[in-house]
């Protein structure tokens, strides 16, 4: 696969004969987490495995394939990073006058290649899983700063060579039931994606009063993609309308003392399309805001601040 945004798991700064040694904890666990939250969204049980784990003999269906305390996860990985490099957009995105800020690091990019070893049945899984996160998610930490996306150059079953390759290539459709409201833990049928096109993006414009020296190569062109989680972060949290009904702390995350909740807001970075020229990037929210209402009020935010002359942004379903 090709990584397009830089992914941060453990091992990130460590190297052994010149590679990269990628830990394969990371990359498992952004696979639960992600398996977790569809299969609550098709209606399935699903343990919570640090604090209520399955019974050894009656296992949900994460732990068939992912394991708990009492039994082996049913697959293994085996990670090539000899192929990436650090990434060269990172720093403190503060705004200027601000104390605080959004610090992305410096992950790896580059080609990586992962080989998981199981039964078939697990395998036609995970390959299932890998594709969906394709498409709408991402591998290992900070994928709320849109971290960790890949496109998927090549996926082959490599043995045994007497079974039916075929089986990889037909991957199951996802099957999501309406009536699973539970926000306790990540539901797939909880989250709302929405997609926003522009015919232009002018950096300077959407990175005012931010430092912006990263977003820019040496010849002062723009790095394609780029990060919109400080920006869209910034303005979400401090100048959407002050009359939102929307607990900030709740959706935003917050650290208090030993205390801390995960934010519910994920922003990808912006491309461009090579065949269209249309720069675009997508908001996942594992639940949605103030009922959608603050998708116009970005767009025109955008707009109003110069960054594009056309943008149009709309709900995307997950299927």
């Amino acid at each position: 696969m090709k990584l397009i945004t830089p992914l941060w798991a453990g091992g990130i700064n460590n190297k052994k004969n010149n590679v990269w040694e990628i830990k394969s904890s990371g990359i498992i666990g952004s696979l639960r987490w992600w398996y977790e939250a569809i299969k609550r969204g098709e209606g399935k049980a699903v343990c919570n495995v640090l604090r209520d784990p399955c019974e050894k003999n009656s296992l949900c269906d994460v732990c068939k394939i992912f394991g708990n305390t009492d039994k082996r996860r049913s697959f293994i990985l085996r990670i090539d990073s000899s192929k990436l490099y650090k990434h060269n957009i990172y720093g403190n995105f503060r705004p200027n006058g601000r104390r605080r800020g959004w610090y992305l690091p410096r992950g790896l990019v580059g080609e990586l290649k992962l080989t998981f070893i199981g039964p078939k049945e697990t395998i036609s899984e995970i390959n299932f899983l890998m594709h969906f996160l394709e498409k709408y998610g991402g591998l290992g930490s900070k994928q709320q700063m849109g971290y960790g996306t890949f496109i998927i150059s090549e996926y082959k079953l490599v043995e045994p060579k007497n079974v039916d390759s075929k089986f990889i290539k037909s991957i199951r459709k996802l099957n999501l039931v309406s009536n699973n409201n539970s926000s306790l833990y990540p539901n797939i049928a909880n989250f709302k994606i929405y997609e926003f096109k522009l015919d232009t993006l002018k950096i300077r414009q959407l990175y005012q009063n931010f430092p912006t020296g990263p977003l820019f190569n040496k010849n002062g062109v723009p790095n394609n993609p780029h990060p919109m989680y400080p920006i869209i972060k910034n303005y979400l949290r401090y100048k959407y309308h002050p009359n939102a009904q929307v607990n900030k702390g709740y959706f935003f995350g917050y650290v208090s003392g030993n205390n801390r909740m995960k934010g519910k807001l994920y922003v990808s970075w912006a491309f461009v399309d090579d065949e269209k020229k249309m720069w675009h990037f997508k908001i996942l929210t594992l639940e949605d805001l103030d009922n959608g209402r603050w998708v116009n009020k970005l767009t025109n935010w955008l707009i109003n601040k110069n960054v594009s002359s056309n943008i149009v942004s709309q709900g995307v379903p997950i299927k």
